[in-house]
């Protein structure tokens, strides 16, 4: 009997219910059967392909216990170039972060009055000098003078006594020899005429030397303030701001410009207390910048003998020798202050997942099928040294280690080994 029959041997409502009754049954039937063939198809669906990661092995090397401080840097040399004169800037020659060596001029300032006075002072200088070489003439003049009557003298007093003797034996007579004598006594007279003349005239030698050295020593002060209108740098460095412009009036408060030398500059760091103990003069301190940017080993060469009470902090000075000029005085760094090393373990930042404050790695093993799962473990860290953590615990030199990946994986993912590096684990502390 079907459907068709049915519709004629049975009554017109009677018959609508079964056929209702019939359609609802053939309805539930294959939705039965559709739930029980996918049931039976889902474990097939469930099984996810292996997961292809780069794998690293874990091995030894040396670890640095370190820790980074925050420092400042300092120039041996800076000053502020204030004028010593008051006048009016005539000239800059210098910019704003130009090296300029020892002795190089920056600016000048008006000096045409104290020109003026310099020359003033070295003509008179000039003339005073002219004078004491005349006076020292005359003088050379009269010891000669002297010397022609002292020779004098003595031919006369021998031809008195002479003519003395010859007149007490009558060979000349009395008026020759008064005459002699009165001759030696003339020569004597003129003896010291010159010779007091001479000493007159070294009184007048040695007060002309004192006024040459007086007018010297007057012109050399007026050209050292001559000297001052131009401003030059005291040693070697890098000129500062320039907040003067040609035509401004400066006096002797006037700040024209700033000069500092970066080579080499000090680096401040003030260390905790309990730390100062482990340095030591001689000591490299690294010295990077905020962002990581490596820029070299400064040396210690002085450790603070007192305690700040304050911050209880001991100041250490290093000397980096800039020798790049890659920094600057007055600039902040961070310091980083190695205090042991031994071996250790270390991996990369992209390895390490965390969560709840605790790290963890996904280490690859392998399974009695000879499969790659990746098992989720937990490690300890020390700190981050760049892009790699230094581990405490956790891992063993040899274990296997995912490091690219991890986002996609849980506790006993299956995974293998990405293809293009098959046979070529890198090693997971290798830079």
């Amino acid at each position: 009997m079907n459907l068709h029959s049915l519709q004629h041997r049975l009554p017109n409502n009677r018959r609508t219910k079964i056929i209702s009754s019939l359609i609802s049954l053939w309805l539930i039937g294959g939705a039965v059967s559709l739930m029980l063939t996918s049931c039976a198809e889902a474990p097939k669906a469930m099984v996810m392909p292996p997961a292809a990661v780069q794998i690293a092995r874990v091995s030894v090397e040396p670890f640095k216990e370190k820790s980074n401080y925050v420092g400042t840097l300092k120039s041996r040399k800076s000053v502020t170039l204030l004028p010593n004169i008051e006048g009016h800037v005539t000239e800059i020659r210098a910019t704003s972060g130009q090296f300029v060596p020892a002795g190089a001029t920056i600016m000048r300032i008006d000096s045409r009055m104290q020109t003026a006075q310099t020359d003033a002072y070295g003509a008179a200088a000039d003339s005073v000098k002219s004078d004491l070489a005349t006076a020292r003439a005359t003088l050379s003049s009269m010891q000669s003078t002297l010397k022609s009557r002292q020779a004098n003298l003595e031919y006369t007093k021998m031809q008195h006594a002479r003519y003395q003797q010859l007149s007490l034996e009558g060979a000349v007579s009395q008026s020759e020899a008064d005459n002699w004598k009165n001759s030696y006594t003339a020569a004597q007279a003129d003896k010291e005429v010159t010779q007091q003349q001479i000493e007159a005239q070294k009184m007048t030698v040695q007060k002309m030397e004192r006024n040459h050295q007086q007018a010297v020593a007057n012109f050399r002060a007026q050209k050292d303030q001559l000297s001052y209108y131009e401003i030059t740098a005291p040693f070697a460095g890098v000129v500062g701001d320039i907040p003067v412009k040609v035509g401004d009036h400066v006096t002797s408060s006037t700040q024209l410009t700033t000069l500092t030398e970066n080579h080499p500059l000090e680096v401040y760091i003030s260390l905790p207390a309990e730390k100062a103990v482990d340095v030591r003069p001689g000591m490299h301190i690294a010295l990077t910048s905020t962002d990581g940017r490596q820029y070299g080993d400064s040396t210690v060469t002085f450790i603070s003998p007192t305690v700040d009470a304050n911050s209880q902090t001991v100041l250490i000075k290093s000397l980096f020798q800039n020798s790049k000029s890659e920094l600057r005085a007055d600039q902040t760094i961070t310091a980083q202050v190695v205090w042991h090393v031994h071996d250790g373990i270390s991996i990369p930042t992209k390895a390490v997942t965390q969560a709840a404050g605790k790290y963890f790695v996904f280490v690859a093993q392998e399974t009695p099928a000879k499969k790659l799962v990746a098992k989720q473990a937990e490690i300890e860290v020390y700190e981050i040294d760049g892009d790699k953590y230094q581990v405490k615990s956790g891992l063993k030199p040899g274990d296997r280690i995912v490091t690219t990946g991890i986002q996609r994986l849980g506790d006993g993912a299956p995974i293998e080994q990405k293809s293009d590096l098959a046979g070529k684990p890198e090693a997971a502390n290798s830079h």
